[in-house]
This record gives structure tokens, sequence and C-alpha cells, in this order.
């Protein structure tokens, strides 16, 4: 699992703690048929509709008589906001849409929204890809793995791998060191008391005592986290053969809980049953500016112009040479008239 797997888990991980704080915890030897019993919790991803004058209608029944209408007096209610924010619901949808624990999260919009596409993605793959994708592990078996992980560590003894490798590594510093103690046991019996202090001899023992007391500290610091793979193989056998036949459990905090509210459903809009979910229910498909939507009308008034400005043309020329000249208005090249002196 990723980084980015690790902490989306542990965000929905998180939330449902919260919710489930104060809630006793199942005991650990819980079976799958105990764990199912579901919890009743308020939903936190709706609003909820409280009634605002519970006191002042008790009050008002209590003041009336026998032969009053009680119900004249009305209750108020007023609606509070969701515990947890929109925006909240929608990142949490997405972290639990990346780690497969939709299912762990209260009902909601955002939630149904993120179910619906899921369900338009699947339809989109092949049934294997679709089966994968829809895959919900809600409790964990305690075998679930390890037959595998078992299966493959058996065929990596005899293979060339991390573990292998790591162990040759360790008994080539446990050689190294065995040597360098049987050289520091030698010069011990051969030499003698008559051996110099600023010999070259007693340098050498010297540092062969260092580094063996640093090959030391290196092979117990390897060994620790450096395990055969033979152990290995018997420790995981001891565990399969002790939860061989162990009913699956489940973890407090994936306990599945019954969620109080009322979803409010999302009316049909017409043609999103045909897909067209971007444009269902609008009167114009695309908005744009307002140019962009006249744009359509000028140019094919533009293009009528266009088409029939040689008639327009022709149509003025004709009628401009057939009129008579007004006597009143002359006409802009005509001559003067001649004056008679």
């Amino acid at each position: 699992m990723s980084v980015v797997h690790q902490r989306a888990l542990k965000s929905v991980k998180n939330f449902r703690v919260s919710l489930l704080k104060g809630i006793p915890k199942p005991r650990k030897d819980a079976t799958l048929d105990a764990a199912a019993t579901a919890l009743e919790l308020p939903n936190p991803f709706l609003a909820t509709r409280v009634q605002s004058n519970v006191k002042a209608v008790r009050r008002a029944q209590e003041s009336m008589g026998p032969n009053d209408n009680k119900e004249e007096v009305k209750p108020k209610f007023r609606t509070t906001a969701p515990r947890v924010s929109l925006r909240r619901q929608a990142d949490l949808v997405k972290r639990a849409q990346l780690t497969n624990t939709l299912h762990l999260l209260p009902p909601s919009p955002k939630v149904t929204a993120q179910v619906l596409r899921r369900q338009r993605v699947a339809a989109s793959l092949t049934p294997a890809l679709a089966a994968r994708l829809s895959t919900e592990q809600t409790f964990v078996d305690p075998n679930l793995g390890l037959a595998e992980r078992l299966r493959k560590l058996k065929l990596s003894v005899n293979k060339p791998g991390p573990q292998t490798q790591a162990m040759k590594d360790l008994e080539a510093l446990r050689a190294r060191a065995d040597r360098l103690r049987g050289d520091i046991e030698e010069f011990e019996i051969i030499s003698l008391v008559d051996v110099q202090k600023d010999s070259i001899a007693m340098h050498g023992y010297l540092q062969k005592k260092e580094q063996l007391k640093a090959l030391e500290a290196q092979i117990k610091a390897q060994a620790v986290h450096t395990v055969p793979p033979e152990v290995t193989i018997a420790r995981l056998e001891a565990v399969f053969k002790k939860q061989k036949g162990a009913k699956p459990t489940v973890a407090a905090w994936k306990r599945p809980v019954k969620w109080v509210g009322e979803v409010p459903q999302k009316k049909a809009t017409p043609g999103e049953q045909l897909g067209i979910r971007l444009y269902a229910g609008r009167k114009r498909m695309f908005k744009g500016h307002l140019w962009e939507r006249k744009r359509e009308g000028r140019i094919r008034k533009r293009t009528i112009l266009m088409r029939d400005m040689a008639a327009r043309v022709r149509q003025y020329k004709e009628y401009y040479k057939k009129r008579k000249p007004n006597p009143l208005k002359p006409s802009r090249y005509s001559k003067p008239p001649k004056l008679p002196f």
C-alpha cells in the first residue's frame, strides 16, 4: 500500500473512530454474527430537524382544560446544518473511494453520486475489471494472504532474493569476525610479556581488536533485522495453524452502523436517463456571452444581405434613373439656371 493510500485510509479510520467515540468496543473474540448487530447513530452528513418550542407546547397543553382542543398549539421546528460540511464530505468520499471503504461512510448525496459514478465506470469496463472495482471487504479474514505469503517464502528459500542475500552478508561478516578472533587468540598465545608495547606486532594486535569490536556491533545490529527464511516459515506456519478454522473478525472502527436519517432523493430531470447529464432540464444548451448567443442570427442576416446586395443596388440605380427631377429641389449635378440679364 502506497503512502497516499495509507493516509487516505487513516483519514477514514479517524472519522469512524470519532463517530464511535464513547461506544464500548466489541470483544476480541467477537465473531461475525456478534459484529453484525448494527448500532444506531445519527447521520452526521444530513441536516437535522429539531422541535424548538417543546417546553412551550407542553406548558400550553398542561394549562388547557379537558374540553379544550389541544391541537391548536402547533410545534415549531428548526433545521440545523449537518455536523460535517459538504467540502469535508466530498474529501472523505474521495479518500474512501481510493481505499475501497466507501461502504463505511454514512449515506448522503455525495456518497450516492460517487456510487452512481462507480456504476457508470463499471458499465464501461470488462467484467473482470468491473468485479475488481466493486469488491468491498467489510470483514477481514485472519487467514487472508497468509497462505500466499507462506507459499512465496517456501519458493524463495532456494532462490536469490533480498532475504537470502541478507543472510549471506551476515554469514560473511561472522566468518570475518571468526578469522579476526583466531588471529587475536594466536597472538596472545605466542607472544609473551617481553613483546614491546611500541612494536609493529602489538600495533596490529590492537588494531585487530578494534576491528573485531566494530564487527561484533555490526553483526548484532544486522542480526536483529535479518531472520533466516526457515525461521520465518516456521513462525508463519505456527500462526496459520493457530488461526486455522477461526471465524472472521471485525475491527472496532469497521463495526456496522445503522444511520438514522433519511437521505433526500434527487428529482429525475428529463433527458438524464438518456445520458445527457450536463444539459438535462435546461432551456438553452449553451448560455455563453451575449455576442455568442447573437452570433448565429447576425451571420444569417449578413448572409442574406450579401446575397441580395447586387439586386438591391440595381433597383436603387434604376429608381433614381427613372425618377422625375423635383423643380423645388434641384439635383446636385444640375446646371444653374441662366439669368435673363
